[in-house]
């Protein structure tokens, strides 16, 4: 008797249509009822069983890096066949912008020659074997953790597995001429010495993060990398708010306000 083939969904497989997980039950139903030898192997059986178990689990990640530079110089805490995860991989000539997934091979010469990177099909499944999120508004959604971690987010664990995230705001004593961006409740800048520098620019810029930086100039400041829109007049030598707000699609605009 010929045996119908049980199917397997590599990406998803935890995840079958109603007449797939019909048909899978009807073979193995026939498989273990079937007195024909060859037929009722339950060498395959379990290996079939043995993948529906294991697949779909979280993807364990061995070391974390911001940068391809770290990773590099970090191979001593690196295990041949794990997974290693850069966060601003550009540095990468594979990649243009954004994240990454390596896996580290057997050789350890400080190049990138050292690892495989992971295709969108395995990085997608490790995307999907990650913790369910739910934001502070209950929204759930499925995110990485690690890149939301220190990024105007605080997670924390529920009693069922999955984690929420409490947006948080930051305090910088001073600035400098850089702007920290990444914070969605704002990041308050030189609020016990006002800033003097003449130009600033922008870092970590996030769609919905703002900051506000106390200043006090005899000449207006400028904002690279952001628009001016209408707020208080500039005021010499006097303290007034900076106010920066990065808006939908990435439009990121600031504005002078009086304190009194």
């Amino acid at each position: 008797m010929e045996q119908t083939p049980i199917k397997l969904r590599q990406n998803q497989p935890n995840r079958f249509e109603i007449e797939e997980v019909d048909a899978n039950w009807t073979e193995l139903d026939v498989r273990t009822a079937n007195n024909e030898e060859g037929y009722n192997s339950i060498a395959e059986i379990a290996g079939k069983v043995k993948d529906l178990e294991t697949a779909g689990e979280a993807t364990t990640i061995e070391n974390e890096y911001l940068t391809i530079a770290p990773l590099l110089a970090g191979q001593v805490d690196q295990t041949p066949a794990s997974l290693q995860y850069v966060e601003d991989a550009s540095d990468d000539p594979e990649i243009v912008e954004g994240y990454a997934y390596y896996e580290k091979l057997a050789t350890s010469t400080a190049d990138l020659s050292d690892y495989r990177l992971l295709g969108q099909a395995e990085v997608d499944v490790i995307l999907d074997g990650l913790q369910k999120v739910e934001d502070q508004n209950g929204n759930a959604f499925q995110a990485v953790l690690k890149v939301i971690y220190g990024q105007g987010f605080n997670a924390a664990q529920q009693p069922d597995g999955s984690y929420r995230l409490d947006l948080q705001s930051k305090t910088t004593a001073d600035t400098g001429t850089s702007i920290d961006m990444g914070w969605p409740l704002g990041n308050e800048c030189n609020m016990l010495a006002a800033n003097t520098n003449s130009a600033f620019t922008l870092t970590n810029v996030k769609e919905g993060g703002e900051a506000t930086v106390l200043i006090n100039r005899a000449t207006e400041p400028t904002v690279t990398g952001a628009t001016k829109i209408p707020g208080h007049t500039f005021v010499v030598s006097t303290d007034m708010h900076l106010k920066v707000k990065c808006r939908q699609s990435g439009i990121v605009q600031y504005y002078f306000l009086k304190l009194t």
